[in-house]
């Protein structure tokens, strides 16, 4: 049997510390791993990497977020170096997104005579938005060079399908998730009668936690919810502006912003419903996460909304007075807390587990292994 050979190019990194893409691979290739041979080699440019025995080699190639053109021509350079180093070895070049800093090494990877997939982690994705005209048209105009694309919606596979990509090359791959051994289950009432939503990931104006400080300012019992959000601040002036919605709405005692945090298990233990009203995902690692503890949830109707969420397991809302809304219909049926995030997990089992993922990656794969 031939091993799987892959060098993972993630500038973010991949591990826990990335919320994103990087913990999902993290996540997929120590599940690989448990049936199948492996080398895997990981290029990254993120300071304060943490050490991972995952990997049988890390390169780090610069910072990811020194995007001027010198530090990235450098960046080109050493991409090259460490793909040159690897030809014709039996690699698959494997790209956590499509953006420029994973995109020209792919190219690079290509040309050398790599098989190349790209993981298109957000909708739209960069091949369709981007603030930088010129970037997307060179994408565009090299898109047909790469062999593999992983869709993990609906949507990204028929943004693909617009932009005349091969359909043999598009698969519709979700993200997967590992079920936790421990999981709620209990329908009975919590002892005090304060309810938590969780929220996980960045503060960022795209994910729109505010609209959660709002929802619960304006719900029918605002002091029957405690919000804990969880996530590195990326924008200062957006902290500062939530932390002022706190106070308008008189919820300092209720609303908890407690920073990065690389385990978040005993977050999901404690919470009660998962929040996340972003405007644009392609399908987030925290709601599987949230859906594998029997967490119901309130989402916005970004992509993959319409799979993750069925009203059986929660609700899709995408204004606060929407958001508000849907606390109030948990507290008028408290039974729905136990109701729902059961529903939750038949989802993860049915189409997230991430042993059926796995495999699908395997297979997929396979067919480049020669």
């Amino acid at each position: 049997m031939h091993p799987l050979k892959i060098i993972i190019w993630s500038p973010k990194g991949c591990g826990n510390h990335y919320y994103g893409p990087g913990k999902n691979a993290f996540n997929l290739y120590s599940e690989i791993k448990k049936s199948k041979e492996l080398d895997l080699v990981l290029v990254h440019a993120y300071p304060g990497h943490e050490d991972l025995t995952l990997f049988d080699e890390v390169y780090k190639i610069g910072d990811f977020k020194q995007n001027k053109l010198i530090p990235f021509i450098k960046y080109t350079c050493k991409a090259f170096g460490i793909l040159w180093k690897y030809r014709n070895q039996g690699f698959i070049f494997h790209g956590l997104d499509v953006y420029s800093n994973i995109f020209v090494p792919a190219l690079i990877a290509k040309a050398l005579g790599y098989p190349v997939a790209l993981k298109l982690a957000a909708f739209p994705s960069g091949f369709s938005a981007s603030n930088n005209k010129l970037l997307l048209i060179f994408r565009r105009k090299m898109i047909s060079y790469i062999d593999i694309f992983f869709a993990i919606s609906h949507e990204i596979y028929d943004e693909l399908e617009s932009l005349k990509v091969d359909s043999k090359k598009i698969k519709l791959v979700y993200n997967g998730v590992k079920v936790p051994e421990y999981f709620k289950g209990s329908s009975e009432p919590p002892s005090v009668n304060i309810r938590t939503i969780l929220f996980t990931g960045a503060l960022v104006r795209r994910k729109r936690p505010h609209l959660l400080i709002e929802a619960i300012g304006i719900s029918k019992s605002p002091h029957s919810w405690k919000l804990l959000l969880v996530g590195p601040t990326q924008d200062q002036c957006y902290l500062d502006e939530m932390k002022a919605l706190v106070e308008e709405y008189g919820l300092t005692k209720r609303v908890q912003f407690l920073g990065f945090k690389s385990d978040l298990r005993d977050f999901y233990l404690s919470a009660d419903v998962y929040a996340l009203p972003s405007l644009s995902e392609g399908m987030p690692n925290g709601v599987l996460e949230a859906m594998s503890y029997s967490l119901p949830i309130i989402i916005s109707n970004f992509s993959s909304a319409n799979i993750l969420c069925n009203n059986g397991n929660g609700y899709v809302a995408d204004s606060e007075v929407e958001i508000s809304n849907c606390l109030d219909l948990f507290l008028a049926n408290e039974g729905d807390f136990s109701k729902k995030g059961n529903k939750s997990l038949e989802l993860i089992e049915l189409n997230f587990k991430l042993t059926n993922i796995s495999k699908s990656y395997i297979q997929i794969f396979n067919e480049y292994i020669e």
